[in-house]
């Protein structure tokens, strides 16, 4: 059982989508785009490190603060904590066109949603849906290509995503439970995509977790640009007997 009595305060939260149209694999291209607009001084913009740009391969091992999605086709930004504030770099700029390879695409405000969400449910379980999640790094796709069936697939599953919902919690600087289980009730085949010029294994899910968790939010490789976005899924409630 997952208790996680008043162990995570509410952490504010800020998506915002704009009125323009772009393709999935173009989300990297926003991401960039949006970067060079603001500056990459402001480095919560593309998490690489100042020093040498967005072409260097060194990385701040942090959880992503700003998150680029699309979503119904549309470019969206998911701002969390400091990200909220970094917001302001974006629009005190004279204009908000970006150039994405070589064209100029405005980015006029469809939508904006300010909230402030609080992760502990009084340990409600609650279901989710978990797209294109990029779960295996290299010692984890070791183990998962030594699994024999399908249900020691899911227990694996079960743990990385598990560690990962512990890291979130670590990331706003709070101690998780001891325990947090996750239980997956539908895993689709996995299928093969290129990540960053390498072939990994991409997986959509159904699971359920007591923690509760916003719409939209990234886990997993890729979280900063729209791989593995949860959805809050209703959960069947018991027929009366």
């Amino acid at each position: 059982m997952v208790d996680l009595q008043n162990t995570l305060p509410p952490m504010r939260l800020l998506t915002i989508s704009f009125n323009t149209l772009i393709r999935p694999w173009e989300v990297p291209i926003f991401r960039s785009a949006v970067a060079k607009k603001v500056g990459l001084e402001h480095d919560l913009y593309h998490n690489h490190n100042n020093q040498n740009g967005m072409d260097t391969a060194e990385y701040h091992h942090r959880y992503p603060l700003i998150q680029y999605k699309q979503h119904q086709g549309r470019p969206m930004l998911l701002c969390l904590e400091a990200g909220v504030d970094a917001l302001q770099h974006l629009f005190e700029q004279p204009d908000l066109s970006i150039d994405m390879a070589g064209t100029s695409r405005p980015l006029r405000v469809g939508r904006l949603d300010m909230r402030h969400h609080d992760f502990d449910n009084g340990g409600e379980e609650r279901a989710y849906h978990l797209r294109d999640w990029l779960a295996l790094n290299e010692e984890n796709y070791a183990n998962y290509t030594q699994c024999k069936g399908k249900v020691a697939e899911i227990r694996l599953l079960e743990k990385i995503l598990q560690n990962q919902l512990v890291a979130l919690c670590y990331a706003f600087g709070q101690t998780p439970p001891e325990a947090l289980e996750v239980c997956i009730q539908d895993l689709r085949e996995p299928r093969w995509i290129d990540y960053k010029d390498v072939k990994i294994r991409c997986f959509s899910i159904e699971f359920s977790a007591r923690i509760n968790l916003p719409n939209y939010l990234g886990l997993g490789k890729g979280a900063s640009t729209g791989w593995g976005v949860l959805r809050r899924l209703r959960m069947e409630m018991p027929e009366n007997i």
